[in-house]
């Protein structure tokens, strides 16, 4: 008999339905060349020469990584429960929400130094903050926070093609997101280490794959908050979120005054929406913007709509 399954790792992370996905070009690594400085030309004096000039560029290549899978489940449990495609079906769904999970942490914490499998997060990109508006970090807001392990982050992001995106390798058989192929029935071996002899049994076996990455073409389109001291939520001295916000849509050029192209977002996790809803109920200011879109209550900072990511994490270290 099939029994209902209480699916409580479900987590809602926004990202991975908003994001973009282009196709590398260049297999399962993305190569583009990224202009860093522009001529700017001199003021020339009659008979006087001007020296020759031309733009700066530098090379960025992007990777992808792969996550994998297999679920295997006893043929005679699956025949039992009396729909054995139910069944599997059933067990598919934790699957492919697990993997999606790691998707969002990996895009966000993916780190090629500790783990050579995965790729570079973009907290490992938007890792450090500063002043020179020439350089990623003026992109890199501090929120404050001095607590070790006690930091979160709030994201903008505006997506378009030139500016971010996600990556899937080429080939035919490439799909975005977590995919899932039933590879029908196989007989199971293995060695009994009660009596050493190798024992078999039939089972039902589905294969998982997700291939990804992100390809960040011009940084200015990301921002990150970064040092939001979550200890600090709920009281007199937490960080000012929508002046933290607001600063940042300045960050994004055009954002603040509607000419930019590509679609905005933000991205945070459930403690600190709640925390900027509490802020927001507390003040006059009237920038946080309920909205039902097609059924589902969007809210909206600056009429850019926040999406909820619970794979941010609480407890980041402090940016320096």
């Amino acid at each position: 008999t099939l029994l209902p399954v209480i699916e409580m790792m479900t987590q809602a992370n926004a990202i991975l339905k908003d994001m973009p996905f282009i196709a590398c070009n260049s297999g399962t690594d993305h190569k583009a060349v990224i202009r860093s400085g522009i001529p700017e030309g001199v003021c020339r004096k009659l008979y006087g020469g001007v020296p020759m000039e031309r733009s700066h560029k530098i090379a960025v290549t992007d990777t992808t990584c792969m996550l994998e899978s297999y679920s295997e489940v006893d043929k005679t449990v699956a025949r039992r429960s009396g729909n054995p495609d139910v069944y599997r079906l059933r067990e598919a769904k934790a699957f492919i929400e697990g993997m999606s999970q790691k998707m969002a942490r990996i895009m966000f914490y993916g780190d090629l130094d500790k783990n050579p499998e995965e790729i570079n997060g973009l907290c490992h990109r938007y890792n450090e903050y500063g002043t020179d508006k020439d350089k990623s970090t003026y992109n890199v807001i501090n929120g404050g926070g001095t607590t070790a392990n006690k930091e979160a982050s709030i994201w903008l992001f505006n997506f378009a093609e030139d500016y971010i995106t996600g990556l899937y390798p080429t080939g035919a058989n490439s799909k975005i997101g977590v995919t899932h192929e039933p590879l029908g029935e196989h007989t199971k071996t293995y060695i009994d280490p009660a009596d050493s002899k190798e024992k078999g049994y039939q089972v039902l076996r589905d294969h998982f794959v997700a291939e990804f990455g992100v390809h960040v073409a011009d940084w200015r389109r990301v921002v990150r908050i970064a040092n939001v001291d979550t200890d600090k939520f709920g009281s007199s001295g937490a960080p000012d979120l929508m002046a933290l916000m607001r600063k940042a849509t300045y960050r994004i050029p055009g954002a603040t005054t509607k000419n930019t192209t590509g679609r905005l977002a933000w991205y945070m996790n459930g403690d600190v929406m709640e925390e900027l809803e509490r802020q927001y109920f507390a003040t006059t200011q009237m920038q946080l913007v309920p909205e039902n879109a097609a059924g589902e209550v969007l809210a909206k900072y600056r009429n850019i709509p926040i999406g909820l990511v619970e794979q941010l994490m609480n407890t980041e270290t402090v940016v320096s």
